[in-house]
């Protein structure tokens, strides 16, 4: 965070993808090196400052969009979107996206799961309790539920992953193989709407 705040600053804008050089040389982007071991930080930020923005530029064409998830296409990392792309295409799991009301679960099981985050205003711990009232509403046993911040449930006792900030994004594909459906609420912030994307193994349908 402290690196993407010295980069950005507030603007939105601008997106950071981290062990991804060979991926992205591959598909054509040119990188710039702005900084190496050992060199001094004035150096990168001479760097960066060279760098001028070209004052015809446009909106990139966002790719790897599909229907299902179009309407929050912005918010979604580009590997997150290559990711679902490659889900629904292949007929492997079906994706829905939708606004997330804040809200707070009923079951004394659920509120455990987020006991450690006791911070009222934390941006995860809303999050977290939306998530969990959602799911609880829709007829999902908390005890089948596993949340992020506890890592307290093996593989055969969870129905549904909720992921946070796409913080275990990667094991996706592992728990949809395991016939688990995952629920991944998009970065929050103390007041801005949430949005939670839905995916389900497509032999669940």
């Amino acid at each position: 965070m402290p690196m993407r705040q010295a980069l950005r600053g507030r603007r939105r804008g601008v997106s950071f993808q981290f062990q991804m050089r060979s991926s992205l040389e591959a598909e054509g982007f040119d990188l710039l090196a702005l900084w190496r071991r050992g060199e001094p930080v004035d150096l990168a930020r001479q760097r960066l400052a060279q760098i001028r923005p070209d004052p015809t530029a446009g909106r990139a064409p966002r790719d790897h969009v599909l229907p299902a998830y179009e309407a929050i296409a912005d918010l979604l990392p580009r590997p997150v979107r290559i990711d679902l792309h490659r889900l629904c295409t292949a007929d492997t799991a079906t994706v829905t996206a939708f606004p997330l009301p804040d809200g707070r679960p009923r079951s004394p099981q659920a509120l455990r799961h987020i006991e450690r985050r006791r911070v009222a205003t934390s941006p995860l711990r809303r999050a977290a309790l939306a998530a969990l009232a959602h799911l609880e509403g829709a007829g999902h046993a908390p005890d089948r539920l596993e949340l992020h911040l506890d890592h307290r449930a093996t593989d055969d006792t969870v129905d549904c992953y909720v992921d946070l900030h796409w913080n275990n994004w990667t094991s996706l594909d592992r728990y949809l193989d395991d016939g688990r459906a995952w629920f991944e609420v998009l970065p929050a912030t103390p007041r801005q709407p949430l949005y939670a994307l839905h995916i389900a193994p497509a032999s669940s349908r």
